[in-house]
């Protein structure tokens, strides 16, 4: 399985982020959309599911959970857009924790909980690239890869 992961797109979807999204069987957001029509362009690429981020606000953001917990392929996957919110962590192994807000690009490993922020794919912040990442889950591990996006 592939999955696509983005974070604080921010009303910006870059031509980088639908073609790798594209090659995917499932989208991840970690919020921070800030506009209904970038969940909408990614829903035609693929099956999608998102999470509210701070700057996420009317009607259809309200609609958005502030946290996600799924299972894929054996992997849990828990999604927060700040792992600041006091959020209950995975205890099933392997896990992945996904987060936005810093659009720092990070993968950290404690034991088998991974936690993964994808980076910001939308404007660019505090000199920092435009990111995303693509999970594969092989042989019930995840295996990540990063693109920056131009």
């Amino acid at each position: 399985m592939r999955i696509a992961i983005i974070a604080d797109t921010h009303n910006l979807l870059r031509p980088g982020v639908i073609r790798a999204a594209s090659c995917a069987e499932l989208i991840l957001h970690a919020g921070d959309i800030c506009h209904p029509d970038i969940l909408e362009t990614l829903q035609n690429i693929a099956p999608l599911h998102t999470v509210r981020g701070n700057n996420d606000r009317g009607a259809w953001a309200d609609a958005l959970p502030t946290s996600l917990s799924l299972t894929l392929e054996g992997i849990h996957f828990l999604m927060v857009h700040d792992l600041k919110g006091g959020h209950t962590l995975p205890t099933s192994s392997p896990a992945v924790v996904i987060s936005g807000h810093s659009h720092k690009l990070q993968l950290q490993k404690n034991q088998d909980l991974w936690f993964l922020n994808p980076g910001a794919a939308g404007p660019r912040r505090f000199k920092l690239p435009a990111s995303m990442a693509i999970v594969e889950i092989a042989q019930g591990q995840p295996h990540f890869h990063f693109l920056h996006l131009d």
